[in-house]
């Protein structure tokens, strides 16, 4: 089964879905991990926020890393987009979890999520382009 295309070069909405699906996959591996880690040891609250704003914030960078490799073609937009909707989903989500309660980092969390989701669309450009600056 083929990932990319030939060519590089996919449909907004299929790379989109795409950088959502691998974030949700990385941040269900990520807080597997933290769940061990805490399981193991005893941690506080705020290290519970912690882990849980790493684990989004690793999850939008690598969604934005792959959805601007499968794009192929304009890594900012299809990478600052998944970075949106995927923390959005997750907002819509733990809205229906929690009953509609959010916290006062959700601004702050959605505003690290899009702007990591678009450095990851970045960083898969500078890595096709192979050059050395130093």
């Amino acid at each position: 089964m083929k990932f990319f295309h030939e060519n590089g070069n996919d449909s907004f909405f299929k790379s989109l879905l795409f950088g959502v699906v691998i974030a949700y996959a990385a941040m269900s591996a990520l807080v597997v991990i933290g769940a061990l880690v805490m399981t193991f040891s005893d941690v506080s609250v705020t290290t519970i926020s912690v882990i849980a704003t790493a684990a989004i914030s690793v999850a939008a960078l690598l969604g934005g890393f792959m959805a601007a490799k499968r794009k192929g073609s304009s890594p900012l937009p299809i990478g600052l987009a998944t970075g949106f909707v995927f923390y959005l989903t997750v907002a819509i989500v733990a809205a229906i979890v929690t009953k509609g309660s959010f916290s006062s980092l959700f601004i702050l969390r959605m505003a690290l999520c899009v702007v990591l989701a678009g450095v990851g669309a970045v960083l898969e450009t500078f890595k096709k382009t192979k050059n050395s600056y130093i």
